[in-house]
């Protein structure tokens, strides 16, 4: 699910699951374990080529917080009939963007958790998402 490619991997980010050698069956490192620079070279030399990795929890509320923010002070300039500056939005874009790239599948699946909740919602922020381009 959220699988990354060993050339891809930083120190820090922690394992979804085990790491186990293809050809000897040996577990390399658990799930739960935080990556090393060794561990990475480790995973390289023996030929793994990807690993399952948690997605950062911290890392996507921070960005939720900052980007709710930037979109209320957008949403109150667009209310006093100021200019608006919607191009603020687009470093949070990037940022999302990058997190897909790192994590891939794990980030859709949390987006398709807003689906299971509030299909309306999620049907709407895709479609703003969409809109700008």
């Amino acid at each position: 699910m959220g699988l990354v490619d060993v050339a891809s991997l930083q120190p820090g980010m922690i394992l979804k699951e085990d790491v186990v050698d293809i050809n000897y069956k040996i577990p390399l490192a658990c799930r739960g374990v935080k990556l090393t620079s060794q561990l990475i070279k480790k995973f390289s030399y023996v030929g793994i080529p990807v690993v399952n990795i948690e997605l950062p929890k911290e890392v996507t509320e921070q960005i939720m917080i900052e980007t709710s923010e930037v979109l209320k002070n957008i949403f109150e300039t667009v209310g006093k009939n100021q200019e608006t500056d919607f191009n603020k939005l687009i470093p949070f874009a990037e940022k999302i963007v990058n997190l897909i790239i790192t994590y891939g599948q794990q980030v859709i699946d949390e987006i398709f958790l807003l689906w299971k909740m509030d299909q309306y919602t999620f049907h709407h922020s895709i479609g703003t998402a969409f809109f700008r381009y």
